[in-house]
């Protein structure tokens, strides 16, 4: 329990240190994270010290052991919150995740390693039992895990923290790592098509994918969306959830996202007026295969403009993702799952096997024929 209030208190200093640093302008949220990082743990040291572990003795070890201990916490601290930052944009959550891992990090190595002295407890002569640690060898962290309520709440408080749509989102972006190396392992040719890209955060994780994969294969991205948010052209696509206006972005800031990338291409407009009827050819200026469709509109109407206009450049192999592919209370004729089983019925030879499922209700198939 000491620990816990100790813990929470640095917590509290990391994360108020953190806001007034950012908001004040005075570091990146990257730097600041660090910064704050390191004000919490000097509190942590002192206080777990003197008033967790009650050692009056300091021993000129007990700093180094305590700051290589936190170093390893602030490394992971810090690489979580960045790739967590630079994959959702979001800075909360990025803030809860570096702080969640340190803590359980910090918490193992400062009862077992740092302040180990004030555990140890009388074992029978010749056992040769480490009197530091329960156990040793591989289930050692399991363990202490096991036995260990703080570390049990602190990993259902940091679940239940954590929204649906940051889980579904994290899970989108898994999604779309899988279609990436599915494509490149398969050697599919082709482009990566988005419909509904909102931020652009999912298109860029495609792109740096691409990137990371060190693919060999030339591909381009394209990115349609009105950015003015959700619009009903049909009645019938009509869903409590989904609200006109919904979702609305800004052209110009997407657009500046991606100015570094040459092999990226947005289409700005409402797809029932610019792409419906439409070839790849005469929208994209290529006759680009595609290898990647990731349909992101929700919405039957605009889901089935999308793979209409895709499905002239399916091939064997090709990736169709569809989000909230279970909205309308799960039925087959509506939403995304709606635009597929009509494109599907209007196309015999086009046929497509479940390939993944993802978040809150994404799916996606391989192309198995067209």
């Amino acid at each position: 329990m000491r620990f816990l209030i100790i813990g929470g208190i640095a917590v509290s200093i990391d994360a108020v240190s953190y806001t007034f640093l950012v908001n004040a302008g005075f570091f990146s949220p990257q730097w600041a994270k660090r910064i704050s990082f390191v004000l919490g743990a000097i509190w942590a040291f002192f206080m777990n010290k003197f008033y967790t572990f009650s050692q009056k003795d300091l021993r000129a070890s007990e700093p180094l052991v305590f700051a290589v201990v936190y170093f390893i916490g602030w490394a992971l601290n810090s690489a979580c919150h960045d790739i967590v930052l630079d994959l959702t944009g979001y800075k909360s959550f990025a803030f809860l995740c570096a702080t969640g891992l340190s803590t359980c990090t910090n918490f193992i190595g400062q009862k077992w390693i740092v302040f180990r002295q004030s555990h140890k407890h009388p074992v029978p002569a010749n056992t040769g039992q480490d009197t530091n640690f329960p156990h040793k060898g591989s289930g050692m962290l399991f363990n202490i895990a096991k036995n260990s309520a703080f570390l049990q709440n602190m990993a259902i408080w940091m679940h239940s923290s954590i929204h649906p749509s940051i889980e579904h989102n994290l899970g989108k972006l898994s999604m779309i790592k899988k279609a990436m190396f599915h494509c490149e392992l398969e050697q599919v040719p082709g482009s990566y098509f988005e419909f509904g890209i909102f931020e652009g955060t999912s298109l860029k994780s495609a792109v740096k994918m691409h990137r990371k994969l060190r693919s060999q294969i030339n591909r381009n991205f394209y990115g349609f969306d009105a950015f003015e948010g959700f619009k009903y052209f049909d009645d019938r696509d009509k869903h409590p959830f989904f609200k006109e206006g919904d979702f609305k972005s800004t052209y110009g800031k997407v657009k500046n996202r991606f100015r570094n990338y040459r092999n990226v291409k947005l289409i700005k407009g409402y797809f029932e007026e610019t792409i419906n009827g439409k070839t790849v050819k005469a929208i994209c200026g290529t006759d680009d295969k595609c290898a990647i469709c990731f349909v992101d509109c929700d919405l039957s109407s605009p889901a089935y403009i999308a793979l209409k206009f895709i499905q002239p450049a399916l091939q064997a192999g090709s990736i169709i993702i569809l989000d909230d592919y279970w909205a309308y209370k799960g039925s087959p004729s509506e939403g995304t799952c709606g635009a597929l089983s009509r494109l599907l019925a209007e196309n015999p030879s086009l046929k497509v096997r479940e390939f993944y499922r993802y978040g809150h209700g994404g799916c996606s198939f391989v192309v198995t024929n067209v």
